[in-house]
């Protein structure tokens, strides 16, 4: 899949809407895939995608989770 800048962004927004988080595939270049979407977090300046992490899957090396840093369950 070809990744524009609007798919990656809906990327960001679906991790944001999620309880606590995504996981996307970034096979065949997960450094690259990781990458764009840090400088499309950045060049958007959206302060609530700050609460999403990025962190590579312990489980598949080819996959990227979008966590939530606090669910949305968490207490106050």
């Amino acid at each position: 899949m070809k990744q524009t800048k609007d798919s990656l962004l809906n990327l960001w927004y679906a991790a944001l809407a999620s309880p606590y988080g995504i996981e996307i595939e970034c096979l065949p270049d997960f450094e690259a895939v990781r990458n764009k979407l840090y400088n499309l977090r950045a060049e958007v300046k959206d302060v609530d995608l700050k609460k999403i992490a990025l962190c590579q899957s312990p489980f598949d090396p080819g996959r990227l989770w979008l966590v939530k840093k606090e669910p949305d369950n968490a207490a106050p």
